[in-house]
């Protein structure tokens, strides 16, 4: 039974079920055999060769300062690995790489949880690369990182440290770093569990994040000194899944507008990522960072603006599914319908392919054929039309027929429809919409055209 792990594509019916999935690509291994480059031919500019050729720029320099934004299922995580394991990243940088939405408790996500969630990894990383009793440790920094948090925090956290072995596996004699280690270790922990504010470990109080962050770029210094000291390399910082939706939007505020300085004045290259909302929003000109620091990840287009074919871009989509399945397997109809009504989206194409297979497994055929594909798109094309009603849990109530008004204007190419407001980011949260290359033009969906076509509302012909 093939797994992704194997690194080749699926075979047989069966083992398109178990090597397809819409996990990004975190291994170079996985890199090498699923990646197409032809994707981003389609897409404008490559944003990830601009990132990368900023980050060396930036070796030994000034540090490169990245905002990533991208709509859902366009693959920004799978381009992270890419930038990270390309051999001059490798050879010049030391990766730290978190996903928010993993590591805190989105509920309530504070400024002060990155900063020390960053000061934590950094003095993980250092103390695995380098030992927990390197020379030059910043033994007033470790006072000052322990007094910041206070006396009583600060026992408590080691306290735990030593219930839970954590100080038993680096010994008791290892300096400010070890000591730092098994304290951030259980504060990592915590971090994403309780946020009553009765209960945190840390007090936290607006008025002491400048000194936060003052000792988290103290910290900075003194983990790249060592490290550039051991292989000349230099730190960077990923940060990723801020954009997702788990994330409460107050949380996004306080952290990229409120303390923007966090990342206008933190001493490390860092990439983060951010909602495309907040980058469209009045809001953007209060970033830390504008302009040419901002790179957005866009659709690969099946079409083109005037709804002509877009062979490229259904080449770049084919030659993706040809890495991950062999192309046999599809009979040639529904190896297109497939990869249209996808309209480039690879999480959408994956999901397509998947159920697809199903049918023809329970049937004992061997091939997906094009009614497989329909019965496929078919759900899939409900689920898109059922994103378009409002229900109880949106905060914004937009009706049905604003939206069809919208995703009409903007299916004629009418430049006013790609004003944003709330009606076109919540088109684009639900993907009805989609967004492409440097000239940044709006698109319908495929498979939402079909639903206007089906309620008369387009020509059967447009």
């Amino acid at each position: 039974m093939l797994k992704r792990s194997e690194l080749r594509p699926a075979q047989t019916l069966l083992e398109i079920y178990n090597n397809i999935s819409n996990e990004p690509l975190m291994q170079p291994a996985e890199l090498k055999a699923f990646y197409r480059p032809a994707v981003n031919a389609v897409r404008g500019l490559d944003q990830t060769a601009r990132m990368h050729f900023k980050l060396l720029q930036s070796y030994e320099g000034l540090r490169a300062r990245s905002f990533l934004v991208g709509h859902s299922g366009v693959g920004k995580s799978t381009e992270m690995t890419r930038l990270i394991f390309s051999p001059e990243i490798q050879d010049k940088f030391e990766v730290i790489r978190f996903s928010a939405a993993r590591v805190f408790n989105p509920v309530g996500l504070h400024p002060f949880d990155v900063i020390l969630y960053m000061m934590g990894a950094l003095i993980q990383r250092t103390t695995e690369l380098l030992g927990p009793e390197t020379g030059g440790q910043p033994e007033k920094l470790y006072e000052d990182i322990l007094a910041w948090m206070g006396r009583d925090e600060t026992e408590a956290l080691v306290k735990r440290s030593y219930i839970d072995g954590s100080q038993a596996k680096i010994g008791v004699d290892t300096g400010p770093l070890g000591m730092l280690l098994s304290v951030f270790g259980v504060l990592k922990r915590e971090q994403q569990f309780s946020y009553d504010e009765t209960t945190r470990t840390i007090d936290y109080n607006v008025r002491r994040i400048s000194d936060l962050l003052n000792l988290c770029n103290r910290l900075l210094d003194a983990c790249s000194g060592m490290l550039r000291l051991k292989n000349k390399k230099e730190w960077l910082i990923l940060g990723e899944d801020f954009d997702k939706r788990e994330i409460s939007t107050d949380s996004i505020l306080a952290l990229f507008i409120e303390n923007g300085l966090i990342f206008d004045q933190l001493r490390v290259h860092y990439v983060f990522s951010l909602p495309v909302a907040l980058c469209y929003s009045t809001l953007a000109a209060e970033l830390p960072l504008r302009g040419d620091a901002i790179y957005n990840i866009h659709d690969t287009p099946v079409f083109h603006q005037d709804h002509t074919p877009h062979e490229a871009g259904r080449n770049a989509v084919r030659a993706i599914l040809e890495a991950r399945v062999n192309l046999d397997l599809l009979d040639d109809d529904a190896l297109e319908r497939l990869i249209v009504a996808s309209g480039g989206n690879l999480r959408n194409l994956f999901s397509l392919l998947v159920n697809a297979s199903e049918a023809p497994l329970l049937n004992g055929t061997e091939r997906i054929t094009l009614p497989d594909v329909t019965r496929a798109v078919n759900g899939l094309r409900n689920d898109y039309r059922n994103r378009l009603g409002t229900g109880p849990y949106e905060k914004t109530k937009i009706a049905y027929e604003d939206k069809a008004k919208r995703l009409l204007s903007i299916y004629h190419g009418d430049e006013a429809a790609a004003v944003p407001d709330d009606i076109l980011f919540a088109l684009l949260r639900a993907r009805a919409v989609q967004e492409f290359n440097g000239e940044r033009w709006f698109g319908v969906h495929p498979l939402v055209v079909e639903v206007l076509r089906a309620q008369g509302l387009l020509d059967d012909d447009g």
